[in-house]
């Protein structure tokens, strides 16, 4: 008979957030945005809760709250984006830990981890398994965390959810202990639910009373599948996970060091090492984590975001010198250790073509060490750019943005389209010569229908004196025969501010003169990119 166990985090993603921000744990804050996917920015007048933390429970605020509710709720709450990224690192690095304990480990969803019990008898019981877990996520910054264990994974999840620190729910028993629970613990439609409630069906035990046939006839599949895991039929099984790549560098010394030149002197050689092995994979780090230990006792922690992403140990050492002397070790170390936190592939992008004089972009390595500096003295948001805003109100003429976060935005050079292409490949080829010829080229894109392409792609744009003359679209080169001047727009939509100019181009294949059509391209002065919105047919 298998046994399956199950490690519950409750709130995990608020947990995330507090580990990495221990000043959080203070603080009644809440995240906003959706926890299934990545977004860019948030709109804070329609954002809705996603979870709230402890303090903020108990201040009254719920998730599915919109923020202006919440924060008339409580005065002193504070907000985080949900960051996707970051609660999946932290499941793969708890998965990577748990094989401690087991050979056979999956996180089946956020904060909820399933593992293979089988054969613990032999090894001080299920109890002992149930304490190593435990002590081991705590190591981990997880202190509030509970374990359950049963016949089936489905058996386990519901026992996790216990009161005390764990439960163990004896060999052969699922069926009874889930029988007087209630049906909330199986994740049903809410319609079904309900209709289930409204019949009298409250606990797992009358669902597992109902004959299968009639079950299925009446309520669908879904009412079958829920039946099966109440009788302890769950074919979930955890696998042995595949452990990921990790970059870092560790150094013990036989003396205590206290001095700052020591240190850089030791980290300089852990980035050497560091560097070919990035290089060597293809990687760049994006954000450091380096540790001090005094006799294997850690009494430094801190997390380093780098502006962009990089490999050089030149640059990543003067950002680790700079948060040495921003946040000054308060004791001498035995120990240092240097880890990758994030990393992503290394790009290989053509520059950006910018064609105003005054363009804010970091193009040299001495600007991205100063704006580095003040992002580790600081703060991210520390520095800032004014920004011009046409608007009637005198008090929104100008606007203040963030450098990092304007900056973090970079133009991308899109050369094969593979997205809302088929909006191009439907349109048909405008006659521009009969349409010239009728109503000139002030005309030539009257009666013409605009089809606007879902989501705007990028094109890269090649200029002949400061006017666009070619760019790069669905992996092809097209010539501008003619563009338009351009209409500018700007403002404020909702909330967000927005500067666009836009052109009407007749654009012609490269290497198939004659099928010419029409485009809405679009400059974003905000972003630094250029894209088409539209085609005109």
């Amino acid at each position: 008979m298998s046994r399956i166990a199950c490690l519950r985090i409750p709130k995990f993603q608020i947990a995330v957030h507090q580990k990495r921000e221990p000043e959080l744990k203070r603080k009644a804050f809440v995240l906003l945005g959706d926890a299934q996917k990545q977004t860019d920015q948030i709109n804070l007048s329609r954002a809705r809760v996603f979870m709230c933390s402890d303090s903020a429970s108990k201040k009254f605020v719920v998730a599915g709250m919109k923020w202006p509710e919440a924060r008339a709720t409580c005065a002193n709450l504070s907000w985080r984006q949900c960051d996707v990224k970051s609660y999946r690192e932290a499941q793969k690095q708890i998965v990577n830990e748990l094989v401690i304990c087991s050979p056979r480990v999956s996180a089946k969803e956020p904060g909820i981890f399933i593992l293979d019990a089988a054969g613990m008898q032999r090894l001080g019981g299920e109890g002992k398994l149930c304490r190593d877990l435990l002590r081991l996520v705590s190591k981990l910054g997880y202190t509030n965390a509970n374990v359950g264990v049963a016949d089936s994974a489905f058996g386990a999840m519901v026992a996790s959810r216990s009161k005390n620190r764990w439960y163990i729910v004896p060999p052969g028993r699922d069926s009874e202990f889930l029988n007087r629970l209630p049906i909330s613990h199986l994740a049903l439609d809410s319609d079904l639910q309900d209709v289930f409630v409204d019949l009298g069906i409250k606990s797992m035990g009358h669902l597992a009373e109902i004959p299968v046939d009639n079950l299925a006839e009446r309520f669908g599949r879904e009412a079958v599948n829920a039946q099966q895991l109440v009788l302890g039929f769950d074919k979930f099984q955890p696998n042995i996970p595949v452990l990921d790549r990790k970059f870092g560098a560790s150094v013990e010394i036989d003396g205590p060091i206290e001095s700052l030149e020591q240190t850089v002197f030791l980290l300089k050689s852990m980035l050497d090492h560091l560097q070919t092995n990035l290089q060597k994979e293809g990687y760049c780090a994006e954000e450091l984590l380096i540790r001090f230990f005094n006799d294997d006792e850690l009494f430094y922690e801190r997390l380093v975001k780098l502006v962009r992403p990089s490999y050089s140990s030149k640059f990543l050492l003067e950002v680790l010198r700079l948060t040495i002397e921003a946040h000054p070790l308060c004791r001498e170390f035995t120990a240092i250790r240097l880890e990758v936190n994030r990393f992503c592939k290394e790009s290989f992008q053509q520059s950006k073509v910018e064609i105003e004089s005054n363009a804010n972009s970091i193009v040299s390595e001495q600007q991205t060490n100063l704006l580095q500096k003040f992002l580790t003295r600081l703060g991210q948001n520390s520095l800032v750019r004014p920004l011009a805003n046409d608007q009637h109100c005198l008090d929104s003429s100008g606007l203040w943005v963030p450098v990092f976060e304007a900056n973090q935005i970079d133009s991308q050079i899109v050369s094969t389209f593979k997205n809302d292409c088929s909006t191009m490949k439907n349109s048909v080829p405008v006659e521009t010569g009969y349409i010239e010829a009728k109503i000139g080229k002030r005309g030539l894109t009257a009666g013409l229908v605009l089809k606007q392409i879902p989501k705007a792609v990028p094109v890269f744009v090649e200029f002949s004196d400061n006017i666009p003359n070619a760019i790069a679209y669905h992996g092809k080169w097209y010539k501008i025969l003619n563009i338009t001047v351009s209409e500018c727009l700007s403002g404020l939509w909702w909330e967000e501010q927005f500067q666009k100019s836009y052109y009407v181009a007749l654009i012609e294949p490269k290497y198939e003169p004659g099928s010419c059509m029409l485009v809405l391209l679009v400059r974003d002065h905000m972003h630094k990119n250029w894209s088409i919105e539209g085609i005109f047919d």
